[in-house]
């Protein structure tokens, strides 16, 4: 795979960064629409393997998974349920969806500042 060069950072996205409180956490941002695809691939087969299924083509997880063989949606709780033993799952095994390494954009300190 080719590794390609991250789009930089426009000054006024530089700027809601360094506009957000401080924080002891760590801040992940990053473009998450080809993450999120590869992502809901995994998620498909995680529910196919526990006899689930998207009822629909929709941007939305709570009311649109559904039983493989009745299509009754799971409640939002089971929804939950599931997202937290596929990501638990996932990042137990090491496996990941994405095919670049993340990059920092900036150095994100304590004080919510940027030294970029």
């Amino acid at each position: 795979m080719t590794t390609r060069e991250p789009t930089a950072v426009l000054p006024e996205v530089l700027a809601q960064i360094r506009a957000l409180p401080g924080s002891d956490k760590p801040l992940i941002i990053c473009d998450v629409d080809e993450v999120i695809l590869h992502m809901v691939l995994h998620l498909e087969e995680y529910l196919h393997a526990n006899g689930l299924m998207f009822l629909k083509h929709e941007y939305r997880l709570t009311g649109n998974i559904c039983g493989k063989s009745d299509r009754v949606l799971i409640s939002s709780d089971d929804v939950r349920r599931h997202l937290l033993i596929f990501f638990s799952t996932r990042s137990a095994t090491g496996r990941t969806w994405y095919a670049e390494p993340m990059r920092p954009c900036c150095n994100w300190r304590q004080t919510g500042r940027s030294s970029s």
